[in-house]
């Protein structure tokens, strides 16, 4: 038995589509991790970490006078 054959057309066609997509993505998966030796999920989470590094850096803020004092010890 075929649960497709109870949907309605665009639902079959949504759900092919969904299989599609899902197919595509575990072909690159496959691909990534046999030409660079890193899963998905271990790119995506190198990817967050330096985000969150660069956002971290973006938002630090250097004490007032410390620039100046550091300068001064190299005059």
């Amino acid at each position: 038995m075929n649960p497709e054959h109870d949907l309605p057309e665009y639902e079959v066609r949504i759900l092919r589509a969904i299989r599609r997509i899902i197919r595509a993505v575990d072909m690159h998966s496959k691909q990534l991790q046999g030409k660079q030796d890193i899963t998905t999920p271990q790119l995506i989470a190198l990817i967050s970490t330096g985000k969150a590094w660069r956002d971290a850096g973006e938002n630090i803020k250097p004490k007032p006078g410390s620039q100046s004092q550091h300068h001064r010890g190299r005059d």
